[in-house]
């Protein structure tokens, strides 16, 4: 009955612990993965009568982490907020479209209403569009 052992030692709490381990850490790899190669590499600003255009270099800012409790996403690049969520009317029109939680972090950074930037999600596509690996990861390592 080597099969009952082997369903034993993955349902235990250890092995279902490492299973969870193992799909979150894929979780964060393919998030920043992804999050880094979305990542504008120059950013636009609207002023009345002109476009400024700036580069940028948000992408080599970003990390991710998981400790075995908490999952840490981190983008150290101080635009990354703005770069993000935009700012003024682009912002608005942005976050009327994101979940709850999403809008008030974005909250955090509102300063005037007044922005000129563009927003160029990139933590957002990359958390949301990758939420499934944990459960495709959880599946392959119990069921593997």
């Amino acid at each position: 009955m080597t099969g009952l052992k082997e369903l034993q030692k993955k349902i235990s709490e250890r092995g279902f612990k490492s299973s969870v381990d193992k799909a979150m850490k894929a979780y964060v790899k393919q998030v920043v993965e992804d999050a880094k190669s979305e990542a504008p590499t120059q950013i636009t600003y609207y002023y009345p009568g002109y476009v400024r255009v700036d580069p940028t270099n948000v992408g080599s800012s970003i990390y991710g982490s998981y400790n075995g409790v908490n999952l840490v996403f981190e983008v150290l690049d101080d635009q990354a907020p703005y770069i993000e969520f935009g700012t003024g009317r682009f912002a608005h029109d942005l976050m009327a479209t994101r979940p709850k939680e999403w809008q008030e972090l974005a909250m955090m950074f509102f300063k005037t209403g007044k922005g000129t930037l563009m927003s160029n999600p990139f933590m957002y596509p990359a958390i949301t569009e990758n939420q499934r690996i944990i459960l495709e990861e959880l599946e392959k390592n119990l069921n593997g």
